[in-house]
């Protein structure tokens, strides 16, 4: 992607490191969405080191098109399905939970917290961050 997107307001912080800004703009904002094209930005979304402040950002303004390796619909389903579960983070409960696909094509289910940004995988939180804050 380039400086150019259609942010609604100034480009985050976290936007300088990622991978889409190596890629077409396009890519990420379709006219029309395809799990073809979401494979496609799937890609770099795998080896992006700011995928799980991309996806929070996007589901907390409501983006549409591809961010944080999901489409416009795989996020507003994560906005309405949240888990019971606290953060090991920062105790915030209802985290959201996802899953997305690994570049060999297996689910890789995940959650995100909205507050601190912080993900996971779905089924351990991870080791260091267990204890309670």
């Amino acid at each position: 992607m380039s400086d150019t997107l259609p942010f609604t307001l100034a480009n985050p912080d976290w936007f300088t490191s990622a991978e889409c800004r190596k890629a077409d703009p396009g890519l990420f904002s379709p006219d029309t969405e395809t799990a073809r094209r979401l494979a496609r930005a799937q890609a770099f979304c795998a080896v992006c080191p700011v995928v799980a402040e991309c996806l929070t950002w996007a589901v907390r303004r409501g983006e549409t098109g591809y961010w944080g390796g999901t489409s416009t619909a795989q996020r507003n389903r994560m906005r309405r399905r949240r888990s019971r579960s606290k953060c090991p983070r920062c105790s915030v409960e209802q985290p959201v939970s996802f899953t997305s696909l690994l570049p060999d094509g297996k689910a890789d289910p995940q959650q995100v917290c909205l507050s601190c940004g912080l993900s996971w995988k779905a089924a351990t939180a991870p080791a260091a961050l267990d204890r309670a804050v």
